[in-house]
């Protein structure tokens, strides 16, 4: 089951892009699949986001994220959700997630 995820605490609203020195129109997220025992694996967008994903996996909660997908990408290509609602995901291990990169994302 596909489903979005961030790794961390979600900010007032929106993100902030430290490269572009401004707010993202939402909360960036990763699109991830979720299994039946539980495991979870990232789809990112491009290979630059294999590296801001393991910088974020250090000591961070894992939360699955509901809420408005925006047609609007972020600053790394990741998804954007507006109005978002964040559950804590106990049950996952954040250092051990596997990723794949999304082709055409």
């Amino acid at each position: 089951m596909q489903i979005y995820v961030r790794f961390g605490d979600c900010p007032e609203g929106r993100s902030y892009n430290f490269d572009a020195d401004d707010y993202e129109p939402g909360v960036s997220v990763y699109k991830a699949i979720l299994n039946n025992w539980g495991e979870l694996s990232l789809i990112l967008p491009n290979e630059e986001s294999a590296a801001t994903v393991e910088m974020l996996l250090c000591d961070r909660p894992v939360y699955r994220v509901e809420g408005r997908l925006l047609e609007t990408v972020g600053g790394d290509g990741e998804p954007l959700i507006a109005d978002a609602v964040l559950t804590l995901m106990e049950d996952v291990d954040g250092t051990l997630l596997p990723y794949s990169i999304e082709e055409n994302a």
